[in-house]
């Protein structure tokens, strides 16, 4: 068998490599593949005003898909709220920084779409934000065709 890099045998270098890569993987395995909570796309339109990592807002009655949310509200793209999400006395709110990116999506306007991945928190029942994935404008689908990478993900 030929040498190779300085007198290392080719399949001594794959085997160095591979036990490195396998190294790193193990280093790594706890935290990238432990499951998080799966986020949903949640369509919001503006008047929405962010205070620290609050943005307080109303469920529209229909799912984003059937009918866009109106001015302050926000939908599912299938359906409308159910159960726990709906909290009393419109005390709905989406934590984590709109600005986390661009300060703009902390007072999104009205007329202005803006399209989140959120996750309903256990203990709270509060929407929390995943990341923003950005500007978006209606008709709204329930089967994107091609799905957009987020303009910005939220920090841990």
């Amino acid at each position: 068998m030929k040498k190779s890099i300085e007198g290392v045998r080719a399949w001594q270098l794959a085997a160095i490599c591979a036990s490195v890569l396998m190294m790193d993987h193990a280093a790594v395995a706890g935290t990238v593949l432990q499951p998080g909570p799966t986020a949903y796309p949640l369509y919001c339109q503006g008047r929405l005003h962010t205070s620290g990592t609050s943005t307080p807002f109303k469920w529209a009655s229909k799912g984003a898909a059937a009918e866009a949310p109106g001015a302050g509200e926000c939908a599912w793209a299938d359906r409308g709220p159910r159960g726990s999400e709906i909290k009393s006395g419109n005390a709905n709110v989406i934590k984590g920084s709109l600005s986390v990116c661009f300060g703009d999506f902390n007072n999104l306007k009205e007329g202005k779409y803006l399209e989140l991945l959120v996750y309903k928190d256990s203990q709270s029942d509060d929407m929390d934000l995943q990341s923003v994935v950005g500007y978006v404008t209606p008709p709204f689908s329930v089967n994107s065709p091609l799905p957009q990478p987020p303009l910005c993900t939220q920090p841990k």
